[in-house]
């Protein structure tokens, strides 16, 4: 793609972003894919690289790919569409000092309770802090990242202050643990669940994902049982 856009004159009139929407355990805390708020799973490249602006070789701060758009608009001078829940990363990239915010991350896993039920988990990160619910156990973890950047240490039990002080970040828009059920009939509406069914029946028959069978045959199953 860098190539082409060298061969086609484009380059110096183009902002590149490289970015990734999930990571994957891989074996990290004894999990495979991706359904886990560890930052194996949660944590992504956000790079962007602009023709004429010097930015910093890093930013710190936590940051969330919601800031994506509102970001390309903030460069191209334009206003973004209303109700965004992400911001702008201009000012950090200009290097200006920005409060800490709450960086938010949901997701749903299929097999958390090993009967491919799905179940809805959240994550709030604040600064240091990482809180994430999992909703098949109603159960929370918590971890300091400045402190524990391999999220060994589970403090949950023991700073049940900082607990107090993420879980509305959690909860309080009204999101809860079986929001996928609404989410789930949109999806059918639109014959979401009918494409998923079908892929991952023809995943079934690739000879490719031999590594994890019980992954494509619950793929191929649990769908159904979802749209009903």
């Amino acid at each position: 793609m860098l190539d082409t856009l060298r061969e086609t004159g484009l380059y110096d009139d183009t902002i590149i972003v490289y970015f990734s929407d999930h990571g994957e355990m891989l074996g990290r805390h004894g999990r495979w894919h991706k359904e886990a708020f560890y930052e194996d799973s949660a944590r992504v490249p956000f790079i962007i690289r602009h023709p004429r602006k010097k930015l910093p070789a890093v930013v710190k701060n936590p940051v969330s790919l919601l800031d994506l758009l509102p970001t390309l608009c903030d460069f191209a001078g334009v206003e973004p569409p209303p109700n965004l829940d992400g911001r702008s990363l201009l000012p950090l990239l200009r290097g200006e000092a920005v409060p800490d915010r709450p960086i938010k991350v949901e997701e749903y896993s299929y097999w958390d309770r090993g009967d491919w039920s799905v179940s809805g988990n959240r994550m709030a990160r604040l600064g240091p802090w990482k809180l994430s619910y999992y909703g098949a156990f109603d159960s929370f973890e918590l971890f300091n990242l400045d402190d524990d950047p391999e999220e060994t240490r589970d403090l949950a039990a023991e700073r049940a202050d900082i607990v107090a002080r993420l879980k509305p970040l959690i909860f309080d828009d009204g999101w809860h643990k079986d929001v996928h059920h609404d989410i789930n009939a949109r999806l059918n509406t639109v014959g979401f669940w009918k494409n998923q069914r079908e892929f991952a029946a023809a995943l079934r028959k690739d000879p490719l994902p031999v590594d994890a069978p019980e992954y494509w045959r619950g793929m191929a199953n649990a769908p159904t049982r979802l749209a009903e």
